[in-house]
């Protein structure tokens, strides 16, 4: 009987849980809970990112395609120099100035002066910066003024540039060329623009231009 009574308590004590068994299962159990919410926060935060980087590239590619189609609707005009006719065409690595129908929210029309130019900014980084104001016919030189609308078109760039592609004066052979001559006669018959994106991606825009004989 005595033995009885003692396997009895022997069996209910191994068929419960002591306290440090529960203080661990605890833990265990506190850990999984933690590592799961530390991942749930780790993939909202990486979906926001996600979302952000998709909305910039979206915005980048809505403002790209108005600058491409302002710069592919360059209008034939040109001043009489010394030397001959000069375009109304700036173009350098990091500039470009041409002359264009006025933007869309300008209702009265008519063309406007255009500069894009590339800019180094200590905050936002890189940046493609547009100016542009009402064309007046009766100056007699292609010189944007320092004043007129601004706008910063894009910022965080790791770098952007223009090149053109057409027969310079002097040369016979259509070359590419990161500086298109005030003293060109003619448009180029291409304009690159390349741009590199902060997360090391580049893109590579090419922009036909209608070729208008200016004369000489």
């Amino acid at each position: 009987m005595a033995i009885t009574e003692q396997m009895r308590g022997r069996d209910s004590h191994q068929a419960g849980f002591t306290l440090l068994e529960i203080l661990i299962a605890l833990l265990i159990l506190a850990t999984i809970v933690t590592s799961a919410i530390s991942m749930l926060f780790i993939n909202l935060k990486g979906w926001d990112q996600l979302a952000a980087d998709s909305d910039r590239q979206v915005a980048k590619q809505r403002i790209m395609t108005r600058v491409k189609n302002t710069i592919a609707q360059i209008q034939p005009i040109s001043w009489k120099n010394p030397k001959g006719r000069q375009p109304a065409f700036i173009g350098e690595a990091n500039l470009l100035q041409f002359i264009s129908p006025a933007p869309q929210p300008y209702t009265p029309g008519g063309l406007f002066e255009y500069r894009l130019s590339v800019e180094q900014d200590s905050v936002e980084g890189t940046r493609l910066v547009l100016m542009y104001r009402p064309y007046q016919p009766q100056e007699q030189a292609f010189v944007l003024p320092d004043h007129g609308t601004q706008r910063v078109l894009l910022s965080g760039l790791d770098d952007m540039r223009f090149q053109y592609y057409g027969v310079q004066q002097g040369s016979r052979n259509p070359a590419w060329s990161e500086l298109w001559l005030e003293s060109a006669r003619d448009y180029p018959e291409l304009i690159e623009i390349q741009s590199d994106g902060a997360n090391g991606a580049r893109e590579v825009r090419y922009i036909a231009l209608r070729q208008w004989r200016t004369g000489s």
